[in-house]
């Protein structure tokens, strides 16, 4: 399975609005960006022995050579220049007609480049606005342009994609609430009309998504923008076309086809995953349709969960577990389910007076029932016999009286 999450280094630069490092006579400018290309271009990197570190020399060493270009100055600071003008290294300015600017993204291979590759260009906002005809497909791997009257919000998905170029148009004379043209990955080129923004991954990407592209790095970038599940396919021939409809009905859903020599799983299957919780369906015929309706409204047995029950035993609640969670809660028209890890849960109020209470170990356990993003202290406050729960917390559970309860 890919866990498809951008990763970046946990290394970002800090910068005061009187950060100017290169002659310490100047201001990082904020205004406008100028109109076209930069003519006096050149990358800065700011840097101190007093603050090393190899993981942005190793960035910075696979920036140097992919932008042969682009010259580099690199400005070594002392301790006590450091402190006086209130620096924060490692850290990255760009010249642009006479003013730098600081470099605002995580500290990884990928926002330099893109930042890079916009700053060169005059441009300093991850969502670009241009004209309809004005050309900016070069500088991007792939691209989303969006013509519509209004702004659209496309701020937070750019922040996730620094390979993937944003481009907002103003169109007022149009019937369509917006028209969007995107680039994939392989270049081709598509419009549609009143689509959402979000609703991209079937565009940038194929509908079934080979492993290898999904583990490339730029096909792993845009899963980690748009997708919220991935589906495993292990087939090694062509899918039938029953697929398209379904994968149609899943637009945030990764739907990723393995050949037999990608994985150890068996031909012929597909795959989903919830947290460690795992559903397996040893066909890819039509069948996979329903499978997976039941499965995206939990109402699907999985493979394997796991399941272990805790060394003592509670004395008065119920010890749930992967394994016996849906037969307690399927016999109780309302139930409660505190979530605990190796940190005791402290509540105030008199679980006595609360009927059929359980509790799970979420560092051990899981189940199908459980939220999406679980931790621990929640509560889940179960009805109509497991068909329905909110989730609580303490004060909104327990009522009047003080005690501590340890999970």
């Amino acid at each position: 399975m890919i866990y498809i999450l951008l990763s970046s280094l946990c290394i970002v630069s800090v910068f005061s609005s009187s950060l100017v490092p290169r002659k310490y006579d100047s201001v990082i400018q904020i205004g406008d960006p100028p109109v076209g290309p930069c003519p006096d271009f050149e990358v800065e990197i700011v840097v101190s022995d007093a603050h090393r570190s190899d993981v942005f020399a190793t960035i910075m060493s696979e920036i140097q050579t992919e932008f042969v270009d682009v010259h580099f100055e690199t400005l070594r600071l002392g301790p006590e220049e450091l402190f006086q003008n209130n620096i924060t290294v490692p850290a990255l300015n760009a010249l642009c007609d006479g003013s730098y600017r600081a470099f605002p993204y995580p500290m990884n291979v990928l926002w330099v480049r893109r930042w890079i590759r916009d700053s060169r260009q005059g441009q300093f906002a991850l969502v670009r606005e241009a004209r309809v005809f004005d050309s900016f497909q070069d500088d991007f791997d792939v691209t989303v342009h969006v013509m519509s009257a209004k702004r659209p919000h496309l701020d937070f998905l750019a922040n996730r994609m620094p390979s993937v170029g944003f481009v907002w148009t103003k169109m007022t004379k149009t019937r369509f609430r917006n028209t969007i043209m995107t680039t994939n990955v392989f270049g081709r080129l598509t419009m549609q009309h009143n689509h959402r923004v979000n609703d991209l991954l079937h565009t940038l990407l194929p509908p079934t998504i080979p492993w290898w592209l999904a583990n490339s790095e730029l096909g792993n970038e845009i899963m980690s923008g748009f997708a919220k599940h991935e589906v495993d396919i292990v087939f090694d021939g062509h899918l039938s076309p029953h697929w398209i409809s379904l994968i149609k009905q899943y637009p945030l859903t990764a739907f990723i086809q393995y050949r037999t020599n990608e994985t150890d799983r068996p031909n012929g299957s597909v795959w989903y995953y919830r947290r460690t919780v795992e559903y397996m369906l040893p066909s890819v015929g039509p069948e996979v349709s329903e499978w997976f309706a039941s499965v995206t409204n939990g109402t699907m047995e999985p493979t394997r969960r796991p399941s272990l029950a805790p060394a003592v035993p509670h004395a008065t609640l119920f010890d749930a577990t992967g394994s016996n969670l849906w037969e307690w809660v399927r016999n109780r028209e309302e139930s409660m389910l505190y979530l605990y890890d190796d940190e005791p849960v402290v509540c105030n109020g008199d679980l006595d007076d609360v009927p059929n209470v359980g509790r799970m170990d979420v560092r051990v356990n899981d189940h199908e029932l459980l939220p999406e993003h679980v931790q621990s202290g929640m509560i889940l406050h179960f009805s109509n016999f497991g068909h329905r729960y909110v989730v609580r917390d303490c004060s909104s559970t327990l009522s009047d009286g003080v005690s501590k309860l340890e999970l």
